[in-house]
């Protein structure tokens, strides 16, 4: 149980549809809820006990991987969201040097 206590999470995705999706959700109450995904406007949204923090950008259905990334602080109670696809290219070029 998260109890409002700071906590970050990361993840890679492809869209490949339009509209509201939900890719992770826990908690049974609206107090406990962690909800994260896509709302109607197709903007990567996390809700997270009643505060939602959404993206200023549409997330298109294009089929591309993309990184998403979001954390919050619980001494100032603000969260961050990053989402991008350029931190893949970065994976990759890692993974590629650690095989030799």
């Amino acid at each position: 149980q998260l109890n409002r206590r700071s906590f970050s999470f990361d993840f890679y995705a492809k869209r490949s549809r339009q509209g509201a999706e939900v890719l992770i959700s826990q908690g049974v109450s609206d107090a406990q809820a962690l909800t994260v995904g896509f709302n109607g406007a197709n903007q990567f949204e996390v809700n997270l006990a009643g505060m939602k923090i959404k993206s200023n950008k549409t997330i298109p259905a294009d089929d591309t991987w993309v990184h998403y990334a979001y954390a919050y602080d619980a001494s100032i109670q603000e969260a961050i969201l990053v989402f991008g696809v350029k931190h893949l290219v970065w994976l990759k070029l890692m993974l590629l040097l650690q095989k030799d």
